[in-house]
């Protein structure tokens, strides 16, 4: 137990009522003071704990995808909602809030297709919700952003994407550290080809996005190239033209040698696109 937790009341409360037995879902409320405390992996045990014993129940399934959310495992957290979705058969699993985290996660991992059908189930379960001006805004963002994914190409010819390039590019990468995804997306023929986790590549393609939404509100060009280290993984965006790389890998790689590797092949193999004949740089 943190410090944190036990210097608060209502958390030393509500874990005696989860062990007395007195309040069978008190596991609930003690999850959610547990997020408000940002003590989310204990939240998360919390969540499995009280889920093991009463696995049907929506606002347990509700608040562990919450958790998982807060955590960005938002691959996880649709997961748990598509299994209770399963047991019930779209009945009670349509309740507004798992509804509205199902649609939260889709937008978090690109997935504009299934988010827009998600946005159409919750206006259709609550048409006054205040926030679906919001997420409205934010489905058709996404579509803009990302295309849906295409058939893999054998090859780039004719500006395809290529898988070819991809899987050696992971071949080079991989002696040095373990590879967990590799995306290439091609913004200018709408394909893209991912070889390993897509939820990553995914969740990374977005990062690049953003990054270069907020590079271009400061006037300081795009950003050519980007490092994202997070505990559990490393994260390299290259942008050539029309092309956006997401490599993505454990921490522990020599990142050294990752950049050389990455840099050589991007410059060497990867073509920019019919606007961009260079590479780009962000001006300084």
């Amino acid at each position: 137990m943190t410090s944190m937790a036990i210097q608060s009341p209502v958390i030393s409360r509500l874990r005696a009522d989860v062990r007395s037995g007195r309040n069978p879902r008190a596991w609930i409320p003690l999850s959610q003071e547990l997020r408000r405390n940002n003590l989310h992996l204990e939240a998360l045990t919390v969540c499995r704990d009280g889920l093991a014993a009463d696995s049907a129940s929506v606002a347990g399934v509700t608040e562990m995808v919450r958790v998982l959310a807060d955590l960005g495992r938002y691959g996880d957290a649709l997961g748990e909602i598509e299994r209770i979705e399963r047991r019930q058969l779209g009945s009670a699993a349509r309740a507004h809030g798992l509804l509205r985290q199902k649609l939260w996660c889709q937008i978090r991992l690109l997935r504009a297709e299934e988010a827009a059908e998600s946005l159409s189930d919750l206006e259709k379960v609550n048409p006054f919700d205040p926030s679906l001006n919001t997420l409205r805004t934010e489905v058709r963002r996404l579509a803009g952003l990302r295309p849906p994914k295409a058939a893999r190409s054998p090859d780039d010819s004719g500006g395809m994407v290529s898988s070819e390039f991809v899987k050696v590019l992971r071949s080079q990468v991989q002696p040095h550290g373990k590879v967990l995804a590799v995306a290439l997306v091609d913004r200018e023929n709408k394909q893209s080809v991912v070889e390993g986790d897509e939820d990553i590549a995914d969740v990374a393609a977005r990062l690049e996005y953003e990054v270069a939404e907020a590079c271009s509100d400061l006037g300081h060009g795009t950003p050519a190239y980007q490092l994202i280290e997070m505990t559990e993984i490393l994260v390299v965006l290259v942008r050539k033209g029309e092309k956006t790389l997401v490599l993505a890998t454990d921490p522990g790689i020599n990142f050294g040698r990752l950049h050389h590797t990455v840099a050589r092949m991007t410059q060497q193999y990867l073509s920019a696109g019919a606007n961009d004949p260079g590479t780009e740089t962000a001006e300084e």
